[in-house]
């Protein structure tokens, strides 16, 4: 998140977190929603991936309901149930990546955009690769079955850009077997060890090698140049409508890219940013109107993304949304603009 301090406020992450939960409740079949009301958090956010919760609101609800349930792996369900999550022009860097290890590597800049509760960290020590994970900061209840849940999330991005062949060297826990472990086993594919001195996930250090499908080299440049950019001004940003141009490059293509999940990160009500930004003579559908057809016009004329992936990390719904939108502003379609700016 732009513009996040430990010592101002907690750690937020993504509501698409919540969207494994459903699934996992169902497979036990138990009733989610008393607990849910009890964490402050709203059911309805199992079907909808929009704003944000508070890394701790999560973190308690997953051990309360492994408590009150007794599922003691349910962290694991959860994440074992999750979709892929949506990162938006950052997702780009990572798929558009040469390497396996090209791609986690910038994953790493970027996993702000879903957690601000986790740190991530890759070593490599005698050709094995240790992938940690640690909470940013200290809670006062059992973080058991969040760590659980970043691990399979983990283990999820990296077989999604290596192939459903790969599989770990093994998987390391810092608590203790919670038993059922069994279905671990079976899910990573390799020996699950607990009690160990770090959460991590640990494959060899050729897997870095793996060529990633998806490479697109020149594709790869447009998008980190335009992240690189994006996080150098970061710090630079003064007013409201600096601060929500900052905010929608980050988000734009995700669930987040909204006036609502924009104040809440901003830490104010949106109609106090929907004033401020009028005093600024503009609004947010204006400036995010403003930002998609920029960064259009750059993906046309600099890659050869089709155009249907590119509607979709600009945010619209469909292609024809977006054919629409881009003809209403330059009077052409995408197709035909982006013919006439090779020419």
């Amino acid at each position: 998140m732009p513009y996040f301090r430990e010592d101002q406020r907690r750690p937020l992450i993504s509501s698409q977190v919540m969207l494994g939960f459903g699934p996992a409740a169902q497979e036990l079949k138990i009733d989610l929603d008393p607990v849910l009301r009890e964490c402050n958090i709203d059911p309805g956010l199992l079907d909808t991936t929009e704003g944000y919760l508070e890394h701790r609101q999560v973190a308690l609800l997953l051990q309360t309901v492994a408590e009150r349930f007794n599922c003691p792996y349910f962290g694991f369900l959860v994440g074992k149930h999750q979709p892929p999550m949506k990162l938006g022009i950052a997702a780009q860097a990572v798929a558009a990546a040469p390497t396996l290890g090209a791609a986690i590597r910038n994953g790493l800049q970027y996993i702000h955009l879903l957690s601000e509760g986790t740190r991530l960290d890759l070593s490599i020590d005698r050709g094995l690769v240790q992938f940690k994970r640690w909470d940013r900061v200290p809670y006062d209840f059992s973080t058991t079955q969040a760590r659980m849940l970043a691990i399979v999330q983990i283990f999820n991005m990296v077989r999604a850009l290596s192939g459903r062949n790969w599989r770990p060297s093994q998987v390391s826990f810092t608590f203790s077997n919670p038993g059922h472990s069994e279905q671990m086993f079976s899910y990573f594919g390799c020996p699950v060890l607990f009690e160990q001195e770090f959460d991590s996930l640990c494959f060899p250090e050729r897997d870095l090698s793996r060529p990633i499908a998806t490479a697109d080299p020149k594709l790869l440049r447009v998008v980190t140049a335009q992240l690189d950019a994006l996080f150098l001004d970061k710090n630079a940003a003064k007013d409201s409508r600096e601060r929500t141009v900052h905010y929608i490059y980050q988000t734009m293509g995700t669930p987040h890219c909204s006036l609502e999940s924009c104040a809440q990160v901003l830490q104010i009500h949106p109609r106090t940013l929907q004033r401020s930004l009028a005093r600024e003579n503009s609004d947010f559908k204006r400036i995010l109107l403003q930002i998609r057809m920029q960064c259009a016009r750059q993906y046309l004329r600099d890659s050869s993304l089709d155009l249907s992936t590119l509607a979709s990390i600009l945010g619209y719904r469909n292609l024809s949304a977006f054919s629409r939108a881009f003809k209403d502003v330059h009077g052409v379609p995408p197709t035909q603009w982006r013919i006439d700016s090779r020419k």
